[in-house]
């Protein structure tokens, strides 16, 4: 493959450690809990990780 073949691809960080902890944290709660928990929603903002993917491949023309 030639080099300018290899383009670095945008992406999205999901936080999959932290969705993680909240899963664990829930089912903590749940487990030590007598009474059965209510519905509970958690949102957590991904981040997008901006790369050579995203934009334009060659710079303007003068």
């Amino acid at each position: 493959y030639d080099d300018s073949l290899r383009v670095p691809l945008s992406s999205i960080d999901q936080h999959s450690e932290r969705i993680g902890q909240e899963a664990a944290r829930v089912a903590l709660a749940a487990l030590g809990s007598k009474l059965r928990p209510k519905p509970e929603t958690v949102v957590l903002q991904p981040d997008l990780i901006v790369r050579a993917s995203t934009g334009r491949r060659n710079p303007p023309r003068e």
